[in-house]
């Protein structure tokens, strides 16, 4: 049997040398943290500190390179979520930010401009000989029994630019200027009241308004009101003052004379888009301004008939005057005032009707009329409501 050997003892001597090195690691450890902390605030090694000064180890010795012993890096935490892409709440900027919707477009949605958008006209009137620029100064109308023969550009809607015998003479003018071309600051709500303050005083004298507006020089002559609708700048055009007069805020007054072949009475029929006031003698006999066509109070004091605005014409309704009595062959004065406000599109239109005469019923129960007429003309007739029909038959007023 073999003997097992005691191990060796260790000695308190030896036992004191571990303690010793074991104080002198944490005291070279703590230096060693006190000089790391230097270095982490300082921003660089001292040399001195580790290695004494330069000349302890020869001026082209370098110091030996220090290195520092490495840290270990913390994991970062994971923050990330699982969420549905439907439940992401999304920022209205990023969106925009990300959106090919211009700035403007932005701008335009928040402020949103009302358009509006205008009807066409159905039925309006080509242009032809009875529209356009007029020739002034060319031949003048022969009279003839079908009415007067004129040449090509001397005819417009509003009357012919040569006086013959039974037309009306027409003068325009602008409420907008003076005869200089100043400025006069008219607006639509003071041009109507000027306009029937005007047509309700005992003259219409037309040459009075010339020391304050703008009368044109050039005349037309009309032997009758039928004027489909149609776009208001015709009426500067058809005055040769196109390049003057904005077709707004203007008046034209007709005057003339007219028999009639008959003893009888008579009335008017019409319409006007704005205005159109008869007086026979002095004394108005008819309005057909829009205003109240559409349910309004004549401003001109003119009593309306049982008939009105029953019919629809252009874009208003028929207007029916009073009857007034007429003597065969006797010649009587007549003034016919026609205006347009706002601009834009302007008609007007002149029936009359025989007390006792029977005419044919169109559109419904509405008699077809003969257009009132001081001499015989050729009236160019279209189809639908800016057209009514007439009587071509109808007797002629000539003086």
């Amino acid at each position: 049997m073999k003997s097992t050997k005691n191990p060796t003892p260790v000695r308190r001597s030896q036992v004191s040398t571990f303690v010793g090195l074991g104080i002198s690691a944490v005291v070279h450890l703590s230096v060693f943290l006190l000089v790391g902390g230097v270095v982490i605030f300082e921003g660089k090694i001292p040399d001195k500190l580790f290695f004494g000064s330069a000349e302890s180890y020869g001026e082209s010795e370098q110091a030996p390179e220090l290195e520092m012993p490495l840290m270990e890096e913390e994991e970062e935490p994971d923050l990330s979520v699982d969420i549905a892409e439907d439940d992401l709440i999304v920022d209205p900027l990023d969106a925009f930010s990300e959106s090919t919707i211009e700035t403007e477009d932005i701008i335009a949605s928040t402020n949103p401009t009302p358009t509006f958008t205008v009807p066409s006209i159905t039925g309006s009137p080509s242009i032809g000989p009875d529209f356009g620029k007029v020739k002034v100064g060319g031949a003048k109308p022969k009279i003839t029994k079908k009415g007067p023969k004129v040449g090509s550009g001397l005819k417009t809607l509003f009357g012919f630019t040569e006086e013959f015998s039974g037309a009306l003479e027409g003068t325009m003018v602008d409420f907008k200027q003076d005869e200089k071309g100043k400025a006069t600051k008219m607006t639509p709500s003071k041009f109507k009241d000027t306009i029937y303050r005007f047509a309700n005083k005992s003259d219409w004298d037309v040459d009075k308004l010339a020391k304050d507006y703008f009368v044109v020089p050039q005349k037309l002559y009309a032997t009758h009101f039928y004027i489909p609708h149609m776009k208001a700048e015709e009426a500067p055009k058809a005055f040769n003052v196109e390049d003057k007069v904005e077709p707004r805020m203007w008046m034209v007054v007709y005057k003339g004379s007219f028999a009639s072949p008959k003893n009888g009475k008579f009335r008017f029929w019409g319409f006007a888009d704005d205005v159109i006031v008869v007086r026979v003698n002095g004394k108005i006999e008819f309005d057909g301004s829009i205003d109240a066509s559409r349910g309004g109070q004549s401003k001109v004091g003119v009593k309306f008939a049982k008939e009105s605005r029953k019919h629809v014409i252009a874009n208003g309704n028929f207007l029916v005057g009073d009857w007034f009595s007429l003597k065969q062959g006797k010649l009587n004065e007549i003034e016919v005032l026609v205006a347009e406000v706002p601009g834009g599109h302007f008609s007007t239109y002149l029936f009359i009707e025989e007390e006792g005469e029977k005419y044919k019923k169109v559109q419904g129960d509405r008699p077809r009329l003969p257009v009132f007429q001081t001499v015989k003309a050729d009236i160019k007739k279209g189809s639908g409501v800016n057209f009514p029909e007439f009587d071509k038959k109808g007797i002629v007023f000539s003086p």
